[in-house]
């Protein structure tokens, strides 16, 4: 199993302090640099935006920075080297990532941490530019759906989402980390309905 997380680092990280803990762990970690925010000269940055508008998945902005050559050469530099069974996508919007990993005859789990349409609305308001940006998303989302052998939504609310989109293999998996909680409450009551907080 790979576990594509796409790590960008940013200009404030500091990379060192990574690099320490990845060796520490003994957990692989590549670090991309955040193409947005790269220095780019005007005929690079015109191209970069021209490339944007030629395809309409590219104008969701999450999408066309994992379209990104150098994530997807790191991404094809380690499957060719690891050759795993099945990659995991945290995002949706990782989608044009996917690819490849069909390309190297690998399974496509997606975990959708957060469903984008939604989440744009409720960060940024509900103008007519903002639903049109989530109109776009909602594309993604119907597209990764499609593109991926089995989803895990967050909320049991998105799950039905993600079915209406077309999602045959679902379920809902809140936090991969959440059965460590479970049972360590002493407080049990007997209910219809089981209460659990995340963040």
């Amino acid at each position: 199993l790979l576990k594509f997380l796409g790590v960008t680092s940013l200009d404030f990280q500091d990379k060192n302090k990574i690099r320490e803990f990845s060796q520490a762990y003994n957990i692989p970690i590549d670090l991309i640099p955040y193409r947005y925010l790269d220095k780019m000269n005007f005929a690079d940055k015109l191209f970069y935006y021209l490339k944007r508008f030629t395809r309409l998945s590219y104008w969701d902005g999450s999408v066309y920075e994992y379209s990104d050559l150098k994530i997807s050469q790191k991404m094809e530099e380690i499957l060719q080297n690891w050759r795993p069974d099945i990659v995991w996508f945290d995002y949706t919007f990782m989608r044009p990532l996917y690819k490849l990993a069909r390309r190297y005859g690998c399974r496509v789990i997606t975990h959708s941490l957060i469903y984008e349409p939604n989440n744009l609305l409720e960060e940024e308001g509900g103008n007519f530019i903002n639903y049109c940006r989530a109109k776009l998303k909602t594309l993604t989302e119907s597209k990764s759906v499609k593109k991926s052998d089995y989803i895990f939504a967050i909320t049991p609310q998105e799950t039905d989402l993600y079915k209406k989109l077309g999602a045959k293999n679902i379920a809902t998996l809140p936090l991969r980390a959440l059965y460590n909680f479970i049972g360590k409450n002493n407080n049990v009551r007997d209910k219809e309905a089981l209460n659990v907080f995340f963040m």
